[in-house]
């Protein structure tokens, strides 16, 4: 026998399908400001990466350890250095980008605009 409507099982039941539904649209991130793009690195070795403005203005230098992530975010167009490039995947706005044709001698050497 089917308990009557609104007794505490069907309520029950309907959290439980309001809660799943609320975990499955969990909020992403929020969206970047007007004109910012976001580069994600990750190293599967140590790598040095230089990325810069047009301009010349260090938005990250340094070196970075195998099995770590770093995210920029900023206005492009992006001048970037990859050291150890072939241990590399970067990401512009969650698109993978081809290191393989930037690369001379383990170096990679690309404008992301």
């Amino acid at each position: 026998v089917a308990p009557p409507v609104g007794s505490e099982e069907s309520t029950s039941s309907q959290s439980d399908e309001q809660a799943d539904a609320q975990q499955a649209q969990a909020p992403s991130a929020p969206p970047l400001p007007e004109g910012v793009r976001k580069l994600r690195f990750k190293f599967d070795r140590e790598s040095w990466v230089e990325v810069r403005t047009r301009e010349g203005t260090a938005l990250h230098l340094g070196l970075n350890a195998a099995g770590t992530e770093r995210v920029i975010e900023g206005k492009p167009p992006f001048v970037i250095v990859i050291g150890a490039a072939a241990g590399v995947q970067l990401t512009y706005d969650d698109q993978p980008v081809d290191l393989a044709r930037y690369i001379k001698i383990d170096v990679a050497r690309l404008t992301l605009e």
